[in-house]
């Protein structure tokens, strides 16, 4: 997970770009479901 400094400031302690912030936070998001996703279809599939 992301620490809350590093969505705000860069390594060197500027700003991000919106844009670049926005679709880093989005490629983040949607990987987070896709794992979620796996993780309950795994849950629902399982042999008991």
């Amino acid at each position: 997970m992301l620490q809350a400094t590093s969505i705000y400031t860069q390594g060197n302690g500027e700003k991000w770009d919106v844009k670049k912030m926005f679709d880093i936070m989005l490629e983040i998001s949607k990987t987070s479901l896709k794992v979620l996703g796996s993780e309950i279809f795994n849950q629902i599939t399982k042999s008991k």
